[in-house]
């Protein structure tokens, strides 16, 4: 059975002009933090375009712990 997790990273605002850009350290140290957690990504949702938001939505799985 699998187990799942929801982090949000938070994007740069207003860079370059545009809406936000991916903090690419701040998902770096999520992603390699995560990964040591023996968490695997799924998906990576970007809230820019479905609700407006500043924030990347990253969700893990891993194999549940008995």
């Amino acid at each position: 059975m699998k187990e799942y997790k929801t982090i949000s990273v938070e994007t740069d605002q207003n860079w370059g002009g545009a809406k936000g850009s991916v903090n690419t350290a701040a998902l770096d140290e999520t992603l390699n933090l995560m990964a040591r957690e023996g968490w695997e990504l799924v998906c990576v949702e970007d809230l820019k375009h479905t609700a407006g938001s500043g924030t990347l939505l990253c969700i893990f799985s891993r194999d549940m712990q008995s």
